[in-house]
């Protein structure tokens, strides 16, 4: 569920089209052919797509009807089988506390978090739709023109979830249009008004498949004509036909969550010209309204929790989990930590996640002497409580597109072409931390590794080589894909094989990696030796 779901069909022959049909039915129909409207695309093409897929999709079924330039293209010789879409529902599942909360320490206490899960919510829909109609809007005066469609069948207990309205209106001159929906609550929310300052943009008629959501979507201004596709309501205070002036700017505003049956009764769609010597039509328009009701039933979950540092399966905090299927675990992290439970249907496979964050607590301060004999009438004694906590700070580049010149073409030389990365700013760190250690780590392809050189400039100027010249070939896989050089590492990257991922020692010979100050920028420089190609796709620098 939410996820993409494809149908592929196979044909042979000469000058081939296809057009894709749906049965909301199953395999009986009736059959109606696809559009490019979303959820669904490509819909005369081999491959259908549908995106996003909804628990109300499930039993809809699909085929294709193949066309082309020889024959006998007779149906139903030319139509696909059926496809039948199944659509499970994912795990409803929630973390108990829901946090932030204090972690415990390890060895003493752990905060248990625990998952609890209910059944599936039961999606539901209810839809009304016009038909073809004509209804004339009048030229220039604003007044009203109007139709009303009348839903029912949403449950008292429903929650909903969208509300859509999907028009066609063929005008013009879209940019005199205003067009409202009311509910049957009368209150009123205005879906689009004066487009584009009046003008609707550079292509200016129809309003074709136009939809707007209670989801959002699109920005319907600039669209191009005939706006065909999903967007957020423009909601414009003072905009509307003569009696129909918004009154909500929120679809909730017009069914308030706590009062679903709400939905239910007439609503009416008004359309309003206010500029003379264009004319249009309303000539269909339908409102879908998708809700939930509590769902019965269990479901087989397992559970693994994320990440593992600073999880425990016993109260006490002193057996770390391992990543068994666990319900319950402790945490005492030593760092705040988002930690996240995924449960997996095991019937099914779809898996839901589930977070919270869970604060460092640091443990029981210490305190200095730690007995003291004295006698009545001593001079007092100062006693001293201390307490230490630990942290990392992370900085990251975020993804990157940095080319790195090409070496020269021929050997020995000199001087080489570089390129250094953006700074890496790093703060937070207290001034009165020790760093226990850093890293860096790295995501750079490469045709050849051999011809790097890699190095690192702390903010007082020191520059550290992370890596030597790495007696590897080139190749396929020959880059650096989530390489860690760190303080930490014990085996040299020079060391290592292709594509580099894991933790390693840098290879500067005779060189410490220390920390050089925390509060400025750092960064790195890369260059190429030979006549190779390589680019920098991402750093993050780690402080411990």
């Amino acid at each position: 569920m939410g996820n993409t779901a494809t149908f592929t069909v196979g044909a042979t022959g000469t000058g081939l089209t296809y057009q894709w049909q749906v049965s909301t039915a199953g395999c009986a129909g009736p059959w109606t052919n696809l559009t490019n409207i979303a959820p669904y695309s490509n819909v005369t093409t081999a491959t259908l797509t549908v995106n996003p897929v909804t628990q109300l999709m499930s039993g809809y079924a699909y085929r294709c009807i193949v066309s082309g330039t020889c024959a006998p293209f007779i149906p139903p010789t030319n139509v696909s089988n059926c496809a039948t879409l199944t659509v499970n529902a994912n795990p409803n599942i929630a973390v108990n506390p829901v946090g932030p909360v204090c972690g415990g320490v390890a060895g003493i206490n752990g905060t248990a978090l625990t998952v609890t899960a209910g059944a599936p919510p039961v999606p539901g829909n209810v839809t009304a739709n016009s038909g073809t109609i004509s209804v004339p809007i009048p030229d220039g005066t604003g007044a009203a023109a109007t139709t009303n469609l009348t839903v029912a069948g949403v449950p008292a207990n429903a929650t909903i979830t969208e509300i859509k309205v999907n028009m066609n209106i063929n005008h013009t001159w879209v940019g005199d249009v205003d067009v409202n929906l009311r509910a049957p609550n009368l209150a009123i929310l205005n879906l689009v008004g004066g487009l584009d300052g009046g003008t609707g943009g550079n292509a200016t008629d129809n309003f074709t498949n136009t939809a707007f959501s209670s989801l959002g979507g699109s920005t319907i201004s600039g669209f191009a004509a005939p706006r065909t596709g999903t967007f957020a309501a423009e909601a414009r205070a003072g905009f509307g036909p003569t009696g129909f002036i918004q009154t909500v700017n929120t679809w909730a505003g017009l069914v308030p969550p706590a009062t679903p049956l709400a939905a239910n009764g007439q609503w009416t769609l008004a359309a309003g010209d206010f500029a003379g010597g264009d004319v249009g039509t309303i000539t269909n328009w339908s409102i879908s309204i998708d809700y939930t009701t509590p769902g019965s039933g269990t479901q087989v979950l397992s559970y693994a929790w994320s990440p593992l540092a600073g999880l425990y399966t016993n109260t006490i905090a002193t057996t770390a989990y391992t990543g068994t299927n666990l319900s319950t675990v402790y945490a005492a992290p030593t760092v705040q930590t988002t930690y996240t439970v995924t449960a997996t249907d095991v019937a099914t496979g779809c898996f839901t996640n589930a977070s919270v964050l869970v604060n460092y607590t640091p443990p029981a301060p210490t305190i200095t002497p730690s007995s003291v004999t004295m006698c009545l009438g001593d001079p007092a004694v100062k006693l001293k409580a201390t307490s230490s906590s630990s942290g990392t700070v992370t900085v990251n580049s975020g993804t990157l597109a940095l080319a790195i010149p090409d070496g020269p073409a021929t050997w020995p030389q000199t001087l080489f072409p570089g390129v250094a990365t953006p700074n890496l700013a790093v703060s937070g760190v207290p001034a009165g931390a020790t760093i226990t250690g850093m890293s860096v780590k790295l995501n750079l392809t490469h045709t050849y590794i051999a011809d790097m050189v890699i190095v690192l400039k702390a903010p007082n100027g020191n520059v550290f080589n992370l890596d030597a010249v790495i007696n590897r070939t080139g190749g396929a896989g020959a880059n650096f894909v989530n390489t860690v050089i760190s303080s930490a590492g014990t085996t040299l990257l020079s060391a290592g094989a292709p594509p580099y991922t894991g933790t390693f020692a840098p290879d500067a010979a005779g060189a410490t990696f220390v920390a050089a100050g925390f509060t400025f920028p750092w960064r790195s420089y890369i260059t190429c030796r030979l006549h190779t190609k390589c680019s920098l796709i991402q750093w993050p620098l780690f402080s411990a």
